[in-house]
């Protein structure tokens, strides 16, 4: 539930209706860009390595309740709250790396 701790993982992402993109990182390490989908009960995830830029497939569970509510936009009333992971306030650097990933 911190930000910037070293050997942790952390997922910065922006989701229009069920699709996402976004990236996967830790810090002061190399990260890799998603795109995928949410699913009722996980996110579905495409995620291309920075290196090789090999693709492969990854799921991230999300914590009951699993229901989501889109609005008339498309998009989701409330974030998921994906199992594991932490809710933190976007920073300057998670924007970055959000524009990067959404930019290839």
């Amino acid at each position: 539930p911190i930000a910037n701790q070293p050997g942790t993982t952390y997922f910065v992402f922006e989701a229009r209706g069920i699709e996402v993109s976004g990236a996967l990182y830790m810090p002061s390490s190399s990260f890799d860009c998603v795109q995928g989908q949410i699913a009722p009960e996980q996110i579905a995830l495409n995620v291309t390595d920075s290196y090789s830029q090999e693709r492969f497939s990854y799921a991230l569970p999300l914590a009951p309740p699993f229901a989501q509510v889109a609005n008339q936009a498309g998009a989701l009333a409330l974030p998921p709250a994906i199992d594991g992971f932490y809710s933190l306030p976007v920073q300057e650097s998670d924007r970055s790396l959000l524009a990067t990933c959404q930019a290839i």
